[in-house]
């Protein structure tokens, strides 16, 4: 946000602010545009960091089979470990 309006502090805006003929409402749009990307990064983060975490597993799976003396709870535990 201080890319768009570098004299600005966050803390101190209000709704008012981005009323027609205040100082922010030329903005809007704008700013509109960086709270949506930036939203969707974050979102874009936490969903990779879940995929990665589910394809950790797949593949510690793939290169570690279950051995027939371990029950599926021990495997999964042993597997989670890793």
């Amino acid at each position: 946000m201080k890319s768009i309006i570098p004299d600005i502090n966050v803390k101190e805006l209000s709704e008012i602010d981005f009323a027609p003929g205040n100082w922010l409402y030329e903005y809007r749009l704008e700013l509109q545009m960086w709270a949506s990307c930036r939203g969707q990064l974050l979102g874009r983060t936490a969903n990779g960091m879940m995929r990665n975490e589910k394809a950790l597993r797949v593949l510690a799976k793939l290169e570690h089979p279950m051995p027939p003396t371990m029950t599926d709870l021990e495997y999964q535990r042993w597997i989670d470990k890793l």
